[in-house]
């Protein structure tokens, strides 16, 4: 399969990023510097919290995640290799909520 093809599918189709998380030392590295703007705001999406949750990851599931200011990320196992859909909002910005 050409997992090149597929990424470039699924980014198309849901007009969001997606990583290929396969080499996850680098991937994750590279995910937390261009997303993850406050740890503590946004824990879950550091390269160490991202490798435990992708390690113990089953193929036949798809993950998502929310952090304190709604942005989500999906990520899941297809043909062994790990893919990361997002970053992306299911609710319109609010700033009362980012505020609060």
């Amino acid at each position: 399969m050409d997992h090149t093809l597929f990424s470039a599918l699924l980014k198309n189709l849901l007009s969001v990023d997606v990583t290929d998380a396969t080499d996850m030392d680098s991937s994750l590295y590279a995910f937390e510097k261009k997303y993850c703007f406050s740890i503590k705001m946004q824990p879950m999406f550091t390269s160490k919290a991202l490798y435990y949750l992708l390690s113990s990851s089953k193929e036949s599931m798809i993950y998502e995640l929310i952090d304190q200011l709604g942005i989500c990320l999906s990520f899941f196992t297809f043909d062994n290799r790990i893919y990361i859909i997002g970053p992306y909002v299911k609710e319109k910005y609010s700033e009362l909520k980012t505020e609060t």
